[in-house]
C-alpha cells in the first residue's frame, strides 16, 4: 500500500512524499476505504504549503476527496458495508491520496455503482462550492436573479451553472476561451 505524506509545510514538489506502509486494521467505528480516484485541487496546495486555514503537521497524509471500496470494517460496524462504494466527505482526516486509507463509517456516504468514478471522486467540493456562492451572496430568493461569473468552464463554474438553472436563476460567464464558451 502507498499513500503520499507532507513531510513539512513547503513548495508541493519539495515536500510530498511517496511512502509504503502495511495494511490499515480499522478501529471501532472505522472502515478501510481502497481508493478510485480522489481529485487534486487548489485547497491541496494551500494545505501543503501552509496557506490553508489548517495547518498540516509533519508527515500528515494529504487529499480531501475521492471515491472507493470498503474493504475492511471496524468493530460496530455493519459488515453489509464490506465492498460498497462510497464517496468520503471532504477532510484531511484521511488523505485520500493513497491506495488505502482508514476512515470513520461517519465520514463516507453510498455512492451509486452505475456513476462515474471520476465525477464522484470530485462530488464533495466543488458542487458545494457552487451551491455556498449561490445561497450566500446577493439575495438567492430574488425573482429574474442573474449571476456573473469569470470562471464559467471550471468545475465550480459548471456546477453553478447547472444550480442556478435549477433554482430558477440567469447566469452570465466569463471563459478563457472561445471553445469553452458552449
Amino acid at each position: 500500500m502507498r499513500k503520499l505524506q507532507i513531510e513539512a509545510i513547503g513548495r508541493p514538489a519539495d515536500v510530498v512524499s511517496l511512502v509504503e506502509f502495511d495494511s490499515l486494521t480499522p478501529g471501532p467505528g472505522q472502515v478501510v476505504v481502497e481508493m478510485a480516484a480522489a481529485t487534486i485541487n487548489a485547497s491541496d496546495f494551500l494545505y501543503i504549503t501552509g496557506q490553508y486555514f489548517l495547518t498540516p503537521p509533519r508527515h500528515s497524509d494529504v487529499g480531501a476527496e475521492g471515491v472507493g471500496r470498503i474493504t475492511a470494517v471496524g468493530p460496530e460496524v455493519d459488515d453489509a458495508l464490506l465492498g460498497a462504494r462510497v464517496v468520503l466527505l471532504p477532510s484531511y482526516r484521511h488523505g485520500t491520496w493513497a491506495t488505502h486509507l482508514i476512515a470513520s463509517v461517519a465520514d463516507v456516504v453510498l455512492a451509486p455503482e452505475g456513476a462515474d468514478v471520476l465525477q464522484l471522486a470530485m462530488v464533495g467540493i466543488n458542487p458545494m462550492t457552487a451551491l455556498r456562492l449561490l445561497r450566500d451572496y446577493g439575495n438567492p430568493d430574488a425573482e429574474d436573479r442573474w449571476i456573473g461569473q469569470t470562471a464559467g468552464n471550471s468545475a465550480v463554474g459548471e456546477y453553478l451553472v447547472k444550480l442556478a438553472k435549477h433554482f430558477g436563476h440567469r447566469t452570465l460567464s466569463v471563459v478563457r476561451r472561445e471553445t469553452g464558451a458552449e
